[in-house]
């Protein structure tokens, strides 16, 4: 699978949200924040596999890259991507597309934690927070109502 990630021009300063994208990245982060509080990991990622598939992006297109205003040339973006499969696009719902890449890395980490036995608990108690964290500010900045 590969990781959709919004070119860093595109990340959205300001949200502008439809009440049907509202209601549905809403409902989508408050229950990430129950599959994080959960210990059925396999439940957690059946769970994360069905939001993913509920979130459509339309209007997804890959941008044609120019510059990349760093001093990386574009190979070495390109070979960095290709190594952790990562894609970079542009889309008019800029917000669904950072909930979405969300859903797909809070997977990947259920999915190592499932597979990985003795992986160190502080390291995954300390991921899990900043991924709480990170829905939090989500929610903060698209002026949602996540506490239950």
């Amino acid at each position: 699978m590969t990781l959709e990630l919004l070119t860093p021009s595109e990340l959205p300063i300001k949200s502008n949200l439809t009440q049907n994208n509202k209601t549905q990245i809403e409902k989508v982060l408050k229950e990430l924040l129950t599959a994080l509080t959960k210990p059925n990991i396999q439940q957690n990622i059946s769970m994360i596999e069905n939001m993913i598939m509920e979130l459509e992006i339309y209007d997804v297109f890959t941008p044609e890259i120019t510059s990349t205003n760093t001093t990386l040339k574009y190979w070495e973006i390109e070979d960095f991507d290709t190594y952790f499969q990562v894609s970079h696009i542009q889309t008019s719902e800029p917000e669904i597309c950072l909930v979405k890449s969300l859903l797909s890395t809070i997977k990947t980490f259920f999915c190592l934690n499932q597979n990985n036995l003795n992986l160190d608990m502080t390291q995954i108690d300390l991921q899990r927070e900043g991924f709480l964290t990170y829905i939090y500010l989500l929610g903060r900045v698209f002026q949602l109502e996540l506490e239950v």
